[in-house]
């Protein structure tokens, strides 16, 4: 949705509506996610019709206020580098998610939500952007959630909050690690490898992104220590998941901008595996994907992937959109690989990812 103009305002609307019709069917089954439709209007709002977009929060807040008496004993709770907050209910989420929203379009009715909820007035007083002044490039770091005070939950809200705490101390090693390799990248590789190879809930790799951040501060002014952190991550690359590899897919593109082909080519080719992987996964006869296949998280990496090749051979980018399995997807790629040989310098949009299944949705934004 990110990277459609105004003449896909149909295709625009096409995606909102199956990511609000998917919400309809399964919000009350899958509970909510730090990637669900609350989260793609958070981004999208701006280019949606502003009806469409009250009527969906209407719908979101009464599907969460619906809940709020099975839920006497929930507790949320969201960390990120920029700060913390808990919450009581999922109408509080929601509140503390949409009302910036619903502030821009119906102050009267974000004025009344606000008079009757004072505990997030508290709290947008102090994060008035809501979950965006939370976020850190889109991403809450720490999430979690109980909902009874039984001892089993008690015990597991105390897993959580260890994990949680793990999950700060981490965060906050990363942004040292950030400022400490823009003067000293060696030491900042040094303490990259430090960092668990995968965190807490084995979405990300610390360890790997630590490494792609040592690079990308280190490329102009020490390219060898910058090429060397990216060979760090080839060593342990093998051990990451699909998704894990998919957060670091600007691997290939430095390497190349470092002027190493053959780097390039060699982690290039472990995208595209993970890209096969993650094809799978979307395809799952169980549990398929039932978001649009030009929004899965399959074809956004080969996308990425191809848009790189494009840039060592066109012949490479060929022969990755041929390996492709799935028809329509490879055609896709095969009409915006054109495209960009036609002469097409702008850089590239960022995109919408949607992974619409029975047991969540999500959606996020790719570059």
């Amino acid at each position: 949705m990110l990277a459609m103009g105004p003449e896909q305002s149909a295709d625009r609307m096409a995606i909102f509506n199956q990511a609000l019709s998917n919400f309809e069917q399964h919000a009350t089954a899958n509970g909510i996610g730090m990637q669900d439709l609350g989260t793609l209007l958070e981004r999208t709002w701006s280019q949606l019709p502003p009806s469409v977009v009250l009527e969906a929060i209407d719908k979101m807040l009464d599907e969460a206020k619906s809940k709020e008496s099975q839920e006497s004993h929930s507790h949320l709770s969201m960390t990120s580098e920029k700060g913390s907050v808990n919450l009581n209910s999922t109408y509080e989420l929601r509140l503390f998610q949409l009302l910036p929203v619903i502030e821009e379009l119906d102050k009267d009715k974000a004025d009344s939500l606000l008079r009757e909820n004072a505990e997030i007035q508290a709290k947008l007083a102090k994060y008035p952007k809501g979950m965006e002044s939370l976020t850190s490039q889109g991403n809450i770091y720490s999430y979690g959630m109980t909902d009874d005070d039984s001892p089993q939950a008690a015990q597991g809200a105390t897993q959580q909050q260890a994990r949680q705490q793990t999950e700060q101390e981490i965060i906050r090693r990363m942004t040292e690690i950030d400022k400490e390799s823009q003067r000293d990248p060696q030491q900042g590789i040094n303490d990259a490898l430090m960092l668990p190879l995968q965190d807490a809930w084995q979405n990300n790799s610390p360890r790997a992104e630590a490494l792609l951040m040592v690079a990308r501060n280190s490329q102009n002014k020490k390219p060898t220590l910058a090429k060397s952190a990216l060979d760090e991550i080839s060593k342990f690359e093998d051990q990451l998941t699909p998704a894990q590899l998919k957060g670091i897919a600007d691997v290939p593109k430095i390497y190349l901008d470092l002027g190493d082909e053959d780097g390039a080519r060699k982690s290039l080719k472990a995208m595209v595996k993970a890209a096969e992987k993650l094809y799978a996964h979307d395809t799952d006869a169980d549990d398929p994907n039932k978001a649009f296949k030009g929004t899965w998280p399959s074809a956004d990496l080969w996308r990425r992937c191809i848009q790189l090749a494009g840039k060592i051979s066109p012949n490479l980018a060929e022969e990755i959109i041929g390996g492709i399995p799935d028809p329509e997807i490879a055609a896709a790629q095969e009409i915006a690989f054109a495209n960009a040989l036609l002469g097409s310098s702008a850089q590239p949009e960022p995109m919408v990812v949607g992974d619409c299944r029975k047991t969540g949705s999500s959606y996020n934004v790719s570059q």
